[in-house]
């Protein structure tokens, strides 16, 4: 049972809109400035519209709650509470953190945001006028609680990656109002809760489309490791016999394949054959660790092959050498100082 009817709660908020005029105006014209900016989105279009609905949550928690309704009902406190609590969150996630930032929402979302804040924001006021209300027991934007509830879902939709415990307070807020329009039977104020958790709803099933629609267009796919390098070769049966020489074990191929893999660890070398008259030669170098360089420098020399000079220790702390196969490709066999 409440403790107050329909006539005492229009009363209340027609005194409450009288002894702060004209807070309601300026409430209303930043509420379409809101709507400007979620039109047509800037940079810094997402602070900018925290910082209103920040001054529409705090002028409501305070003067609405526990200023006027708590006359009237004695839960006006845990509410105005509550509506300062959503001002903290939206000033540290919108103003202090820009969480809240305009790129490319759903069109879903979009077009959802914008039907949600019209009707917020111009659209309430002319239901309640609709229905009969007559000023200045009107809910404007900025300093009534369900139109700040509302816009604020609307404003969640059209961020990027909305942060969703944002919606928390605005649908406890929709589903205490809802109760309390449906028993007093003023059922055109029921349309802002059933809106408000209707937009939450999008918000929650949505935002998860969103967010990875976002992570794909911003975020780049993790690489791994390199798995395989292949060189080309005008002479299968010779590169391969050059690198099974070096102790190369073969994975697939052979000398009178097209293709060979080699098996290093983790990795693989290929080679694939290709015609006479398409060139070769030096395109970089292909770097191989190995437990022990002079002894692959050794083995090098045993089968008659020129390395480039023999192993030196580098800048960089690493021993190394470079070789050239058969076909020009350059070859680096290294080891890091520090590993011995």
């Amino acid at each position: 049972m409440l403790p107050f009817d329909a006539e005492t709660l229009h009363a209340n908020l027609g005194q409450y809109n009288l002894a702060f005029w004209p807070a309601s105006i300026v409430g209303l014209l930043l509420g379409l400035a809101l709507i400007g900016l979620c039109l047509r989105p800037r940079a810094g279009a997402g602070r900018a519209g925290a910082a209103i609905l920040v001054a529409a949550w705090t002028w409501t928690g305070i003067a609405y709650h526990l200023g006027h309704f708590a006359t009237i009902n004695f839960a006006a406190p845990i509410y105005g509470w509550a509506f300062l609590v959503q001002s903290a969150l939206l000033a540290w996630t919108g103003l202090l953190r820009g969480s809240l930032r305009f790129e490319s929402p759903s069109r879903t979302n979009r077009w959802a945001s914008l039907a949600v804040l019209i009707l917020a924001i111009p659209g309430l006021p002319l239901l309640e006028m609709l229905a009969g209300q007559h000023w200045p027991e009107i809910a404007l934007f900025g300093t009534a609680p369900n139109p700040a509830a509302l816009a604020t879902v609307g404003f969640l939709l059209m961020a990027a990656r909305p942060p969703r415990p944002l919606a928390i307070i605005p649908v406890l807020w929709a589903l205490a109002s809802g109760a309390t329009a449906w028993e007093l039977g003023l059922w055109q104020d029921l349309a802002a809760p059933v809106a408000t958790l209707a937009g939450a709803a999008l918000l929650f099933v949505g935002s998860r489309q969103t967010r990875r629609a976002y992570e794909m267009k911003n975020t780049a796919p993790a690489i791994e490791s390199i798995n395989a390098v292949t060189l080309a070769t005008h002479d299968m049966a010779r590169a391969v016999a050059f690198y099974e020489a070096l102790g190369f074990p073969i994975l697939y191929g052979g000398r009178t394949a097209a293709f060979t893999s080699f098996r290093l660890g983790g990795t693989h070398l290929n080679l694939i054959a290709v015609p006479a008259e398409k060139a070769t030669g030096w395109w970089g170098r292909l770097i191989f660790h190995v437990a022990d360089v002079d002894a692959v420098h050794a083995r090098a020399l045993t089968l008659g092959l020129r390395p480039d000079f023999a192993p030196r220790d580098a800048d960089w702390r690493e021993r190394y050498f470079h070789l050239r196969d058969p076909d020009g490709h350059e070859l680096s066999f290294a080891k890091p100082l520090d590993e011995d």
